[in-house]
C-alpha cells in the first residue's frame, strides 16, 4: 500500500515535471510574482490580484491545487506547506529589512535638508 502512493507520487512527480522544465517550478518557488509572470498564468479576477500583490505563493499553491489535486494530494500538501512557510519567513525577515532601509533614508533627507 505504502508502495503504491509512493509510486503513484513519483510519477505524478515525474508527469509534472515532464510538463513544465524543473528550473521553472523552483524559479516560481524562489520568486513567485516573477514566476506567475514568466510562466504567463492565466487572469483569474479581483481574488487572483490580491493574492498576487499580497499572498503569491497561495496563489501558485491554488493554482496548483486546482490543477493537480486528483493527480498527486501529497504534492499539494509540499506546495501548501512550502507556500504557509515561506510567506511567513519573508514576512519575518525582509519586513524588518525593508523597513530599516526607509528609515534610514528617511534620516538621511532630514539631514541633508538641516544642512
Amino acid at each position: 500500500m505504502i508502495i503504491k502512493i509512493f509510486q503513484n507520487y513519483i510519477f505524478s512527480i515525474i508527469d509534472i515535471i515532464s510538463k513544465f522544465n524543473i528550473y521553472k517550478l523552483f524559479f516560481t518557488m524562489i520568486f513567485p510574482r516573477i514566476g506567475i509572470l514568466l510562466l504567463k498564468i492565466k487572469f483569474g479576477g479581483i481574488f487572483w490580484i490580491l493574492c498576487y500583490i499580497f499572498y503569491p505563493r497561495f496563489l501558485i499553491a491554488y493554482l496548483v491545487t486546482s490543477h493537480y489535486y486528483s493527480q498527486s494530494k501529497i504534492l499539494v500538501f509540499f506546495v501548501w506547506y512550502w507556500a504557509y512557510i515561506m510567506e511567513r519567513t519573508e514576512k519575518r525577515i525582509f519586513v524588518p529589512i525593508l523597513v530599516n532601509f526607509f528609515i534610514s533614508i528617511k534620516n538621511f533627507i532630514t539631514k541633508s535638508k538641516k544642512l
